[in-house]
């Protein structure tokens, strides 16, 4: 269920210095990010333990309406202005056009179950159901470092039991996807499970 305190950040939504619009719940950092509407939209984090929210970054773009996450840890955004997607790296210090050519692009989602990026289309009243391969080359930009490849785990090749297989967002797995499996004796090992 949800906690009180998202209950108390929710509410408090008025206290933003800019109009709120798309949100994503990131378990794993216990905060929630929140896009905004305007010019130069910032997109806002927002912490469960302290209810205090700031800025995670500026952007260039104006008219942010969705917000999710990729396999990999990158957040994927909808602008108005553009009438694209993009991809920003988890800390933000990296973004890149992925999807361009929409029409007014509202509050996306990406199903991890089926790898499919759902983007409404306010404009023309369609929805695009992207196939959105983690592996495949986005970007044309050699200098777009992150990928699920980055992430770097300490191995502990000592004796240990399987206890647990779970995601980037920290749930179970179900199907062909980048996941992490935990061990008894603490250690932790990126795997990536194909059909």
């Amino acid at each position: 269920g949800i906690s009180s305190n998202i209950i108390v950040v929710l509410a408090r939504t008025c206290d933003f210095p800019r109009n709120p619009n798309g949100i994503f719940l990131n378990p794993m950092y216990n905060s929630l990010y929140v896009v905004t509407w305007g010019n130069n939209a910032p997109i806002y984090e927002v912490d469960f333990t302290t209810e205090e929210f700031y800025v995670a970054t500026i952007t260039d773009l104006n008219n942010l309406d969705g917000i999710s996450m990729d396999p990999c840890g990158n957040y994927l955004i909808s602008a108005w202005s553009t009438n694209s997607i993009h991809r920003y790296s988890n800390d933000f210090s990296e973004n890149e056009t992925i999807i361009s050519g929409l029409s007014n692009p509202a509050d996306i989602y990406y199903n991890q179950e089926n790898n499919i990026l759902s983007i409404p289309n306010s404009g023309n009243n369609t929805v695009d159901l992207i196939e959105y391969d983690f592996d495949f080359p986005w970007s044309t930009n050699p200098e777009w470092e992150y990928s699920c490849n980055t992430i770097e785990i300490q191995e502990n090749r000592t004796t240990k039991k399987l206890i647990r297989q779970i995601d980037l967002l920290g749930r179970e797995i179900k199907n062909n996807q980048i996941y992490f499996e935990i061990f008894d004796n603490g250690s932790v090992e990126k795997k990536c499970l194909i059909k």
